[in-house]
């Protein structure tokens, strides 16, 4: 198993080593223990960069789950990146009545789903079945762990986001579609995004 976390944001600290280990127990309950993942914390500018050009959708949103095996069924080993937004994330906190790093989980598992195959947008079923595993997974973790201390979340200090993504090239892939629920409370304020490292990795560098 292998997690990487990128993290740029000057005014938030991560802490790394407890979201390695949240990241690693969700890939074991979902059967993924040899995958390699990346994390990506970013603001709201690079997230709309991303969103913009892999969604054509021009504003930010709060998650961006990219599948490697989609594109590279070859290298079983990568399974993909999940980029959050933290400012986003955060907005979502409060409107919902509960903490930063309740949202920041909830994205996460959001994201992981989609590397392992779930999609919401698939059907009505299946976007009950992906509620439902997010459900279980986020209740195996009482109480929610501290994986992000926002020391100041003001707009100018969150513009920046990842500076340089490190791992392997892969081709990128054509864009797909995506979902945008954001506002949609506990339906999950997601969006996503499937592709492949290189594709999001040279427009945040």
């Amino acid at each position: 198993m292998s997690v990487s976390i990128q993290c740029r944001l000057k005014s938030v600290s991560v802490r790394r080593g407890t979201l390695r280990r949240v990241t690693g127990r969700l890939l074991r309950l979902l059967d993924e223990a040899g995958a390699e993942v990346c994390i990506g914390l970013v603001g709201d500018t690079k997230m709309r960069r991303l969103n913009r050009t892999y969604r054509h959708q021009d504003r930010t949103t709060d998650v961006l789950a990219f599948a490697y095996r989609e594109a590279q069924p070859d290298v079983s080993s990568l399974l993909g990146d999940v980029v959050i937004s933290v400012p986003t994330a955060r907005r979502q906190a409060q409107a919902l009545s509960h903490s930063l790093d309740e949202e920041v989980l909830r994205l996460l598992i959001h994201g992981i789903l989609h590397l392992v195959g779930y999609d919401h947008e698939r059907s009505r079923q299946q976007a009950r079945r992906m509620h439902r595993k997010e459900t279980e997974l986020f209740e195996t973790f009482t109480p929610v762990p501290s994986l992000v201390v926002a020391c100041s979340l003001s707009p100018h200090r969150l513009a920046g986001g990842l500076g340089r993504h490190i791992g392997r090239p892969l081709q990128p892939t054509p864009p797909q579609g995506g979902s945008d629920n954001e506002g949609e409370n506990r339906q999950r304020m997601s969006t996503y995004r499937r592709g492949s490292r290189n594709s999001w990795a040279g427009l945040i560098g």
